[in-house]
């Protein structure tokens, strides 16, 4: 039996071992892929490119737009969007791991 521990003492920790280099590869590859993204972007958007396809994969332009309340006008801004009808965009939240530390 404690031959099988170790055993598995050593599968557990060549298997870690081997995720933790995988994970980096996979932290450079993402790298790499934003990179050329981002130089990909710049080009298209000089060039006025909306998409265009390659080798059958169709590489597309999209602009998306976020907005996010200025965290001293948030109130206001939940009040003004529950008085216009707009009540089911506004709801309460509590941080799970500060819930949890509670």
């Amino acid at each position: 039996m404690e031959n099988k521990i170790f055993q598995l003492a050593d599968e557990l920790k060549e298997l870690k071992d081997k995720k933790k280099c995988v994970e980096q590869v996979v932290k450079e590859i993402s790298d790499q892929i934003f990179e050329i993204e981002s130089e990909l972007v710049k080009l298209m958007t000089r060039s006025e490119t909306q998409n265009f396809t390659k080798n059958g994969t169709m590489f597309c332009l999209i602009s998306n737009i976020k907005a996010s309340p200025i965290a001293s006008l948030k109130d206001e801004l939940f009040k003004n969007l529950k008085e216009q009808g707009y009540g089911d965009l506004v709801y309460e939240t509590v941080n799970a791991n500060s819930l949890s530390s509670f």
